[in-house]
């Protein structure tokens, strides 16, 4: 993409995650009575050097990881030592998900996915109406086999019921194997599941794919029938749309059964020195300073994929200010992480990559920037301005999303043009419209719903607007968090939108102040006219803020996430859909794409930007498939 010639006050969104894990003990099994396929001698390679040069990639990080444990706590460096030791099992590049370990991703289309109807008594462990957990006794409601809505949910009055659950075969791609030679088993991935699966193992969901908690408490069983295949069975009335990615991360068996969990998670070979099957193995761990990485001699891959480097060093250089930006322009780093670099894309880091020195190489996050506009304030002293989804549309129209994206991210990053990434590929053939960034559209649509400046100072003011006095002025405070630079973005949106005749000021306040679940906060009690928020972009997280049953109210604590209030039938069914299909069906592409064309055409959110986070990376690095190469390391090398 043509970098435009900006020098603006450039940010990035900032965002945490935080994990842990505490033991428990728990039997170790036996190992496999198979016998290890050790791979052939022509399987061992020697690192790739070019006449005698050793090939060494150094990366630079803030801080050092608490340990190496798939179940222990989570961070980006962590990600990254991860996707270089484990490859896959499966990753997730251009919006979908790849089999690496695997033969293929399970579907119910191919019948290694079946959505079984079993029968069920008084007493069995279920997952009810309402997706919780529950003992099937009187009173209890749950949707009998067949049910896909609330409108068939039955409440239970005792005896046989039949009841509907998913099970899922996984078929491991053989061939593959341990740092040690061993082969890499279907055993594994269950000896991981029962260490997920124990209570006192807080992050349990780590080792799935999609991460989600309720595909691992929902669980009815994990096993083994075969060397190289695994079931996953769930249990009746849990009809889980991540059914596909239910596979749990290997672990050696052969290597950690020998310890209790208790044992387990004190142990150098799980804590420090994982076994790894990926593209480079853990060759030494320098506290406080280094973790080096060397070729994995086994790697199953390394016909089509051969690491290119003889040595990965991953260095922790520290947050101080100034520090990895030293380190990387002395040579010492070649790759630096976002955690090492500043908040803002400085100065010398945007005159860097333009001199060709230095790549900035953004990466998509799913989280995006929008605007909430509230439809119906329960301040009676705040007036409806934005009821008419003619004037939503407006403040969309008067936005110039190339600019704000620009501003943000000094034109690194292409605009948002709707709810989705501009490359995703449900957009393809979608027939919902692009958002339009055209101020004599905004002009038009908001003359259309009755804004005037009737008195000639460049605000308009209502004359026969629905549900808005006449005379009315188009005012209003827009609110948002007093997170880092917030400000300059309401600031941009106030002088963008004064074009367009709208009278805006900003009020920044506490992230406690404004989105504390109670009636007197600004946010979940509804008494605001504008907000600026982020957001998931995941498919639930949209529907949350658009069903009607999620506008904050007593009834959900005021916990509902649909702070504009609106009210549409129509998407509540397309979410209802959303939520009672399966990925890969007719049925959820259709209810996904008319949940999309209604917010897109309605517009309760008026999206701003994706959030990204930059890497810095030396001009000599070649990434074919980045942000792929966090799953794909072994592609990561240096141009010739």
């Amino acid at each position: 993409m043509k970098l435009r010639n900006l020098w603006p006050l450039v940010f990035l969104p900032f965002l945490g995650l935080s994990c842990g894990v505490f033991p428990l003990l728990f039997e170790p099994t036996a190992t496999p009575t198979v016998e290890p396929s050790v791979p052939p001698a022509e399987f061992l390679f020697t690192p790739t050097a070019q006449e005698g040069e050793k090939q060494v990639l150094t990366l630079c990080a803030a801080g050092e990881p608490t340990d190496l444990f798939i179940y222990g706590e989570d961070s980006l460096v962590k990600q990254v030592l991860f996707a270089a030791i484990y490859d896959g099992p499966i990753d997730y590049v251009n919006f979908q998900y790849q089999p690496v370990i695997l033969e293929k991703l399970p579907s119910l289309a191919d019948g290694d996915a079946v959505l079984e109807t079993v029968n069920v008594h008084s007493g069995d462990v279920v997952v009810d109406a309402s997706q919780k957990l529950a003992y099937l006794l009187p009173g209890v409601r749950v949707r009998p086999a067949g049910c896909r809505s609330d409108d068939c949910v039955i409440t239970y009055e005792g005896g046989v019921l039949q009841m509907e659950r998913l099970r899922v075969i996984f078929r491991l791609r053989p061939g593959v194997f341990w740092e040690d030679g061993e082969p890499l088993l279907a055993h594994d991935s269950v000896f991981s599941y029962r260490i997920a699966s124990d209570p006192e193992t807080l992050y349990g969901n780590h080792g799935l794919v999609s991460s989600s908690p309720a595909s691992l408490l929902f669980t009815a069983s994990y096993i083994a029938l075969d060397d190289l295949t695994v079931e996953w069975t769930g249990l009746p009335g849990f009809l889980d749309q991540n059914y596909s990615l239910n596979f749990f991360h290997p672990l050696p068996e052969h290597v950690l059964s020998q310890y209790s969990l208790e044992e387990l998670l004190w142990s150098n070979e799980a804590l420090y020195r994982p076994t790894a099957w990926g593209p480079y193995r853990v060759e030494d761990w320098q506290a406080s300073k280094q973790i080096v990485l060397q070729p994995n001699p086994f790697y199953f891959r390394r016909e089509e994929a051969r690491p290119f480097f003889d040595e990965v060093i991953l260095r922790f250089v520290g947050s101080g200010p100034g520090t990895a930006l030293s380190e990387f322009q002395n040579g010492s780093c070649d790759l630096v992480l976002p955690d090492a670099l500043p908040l803002t894309l400085t100065p010398d880091l945007l005159e860097w990559s333009y001199a060709g020195a230095a790549r900035l190489i953004p990466e998509v996050l799913p989280m995006f920037e929008y605007l909430v506009l509230n439809v119906q304030p329960t301040d009676p002293a705040l007036p409806s301005l934005f009821a008419d989804s003619r004037t939503r549309r407006a403040v969309a129209a008067c936005l110039d999303r190339a600019v704000l994206t620009d501003m943000v991210y000094a034109g690194f990053v292409p605009p948002l043009q709707g709810f989705l990434f501009p490359s995703n590929p449900q957009l393809s053939n979608a027939d919902f419209p692009s958002l339009t960034s055209d101020p004599k559209v905004g002009r038009m649509l908001l003359e259309q719903a009755g804004w005037f400046d009737l008195d000639g100072d460049g605000i308009r003011e209502a004359a026969g607007v629905l549900g808005v006095p006449d005379g009315t002025r188009l005012q209003f405070t827009l609110y948002t968090t007093d997170a880092p630079l917030r400000d300059q973005i309401g600031q941009w949106l106030v002088f963008q939108l004064r074009e367009c005749g709208f009278d805006v000021s900003v009020e920044r306040a506490s992230v406690q102040e404004l989105l504390g679940q109670r009636a007197e906060a600004m946010i979940a009690g509804r008494r605001f006219q504008a907000a600026e928020l982020a957001a998931s972009t995941s498919i639930t997280s949209l529907c949350e803020r658009g069903r009607s049953d999620q506008i904050p109210s007593e009834v959900n604590g005021w916990s509902g996430l649909n702070v504009s209030g609106y009210v549409n039938p129509s998407l509540d069914l397309a979410c209802a859909r959303l939520a009672s299909s399966f990925p890969g069906t007719s049925e959820y592409l259709s209810a996904y794409r008319e949940m999309l064309r209604i917010f897109s055409e309605e517009l309760p959110l008026v999206p701003l930007f994706l959030h990204h986070r930059f890497w810095l990376a030396q001009p000599d690095l070649s990434f074919p498939n980045f942000p792929g190469w966090i799953q794909q390391f072994e592609m990561l090398q240096r141009q010739r």
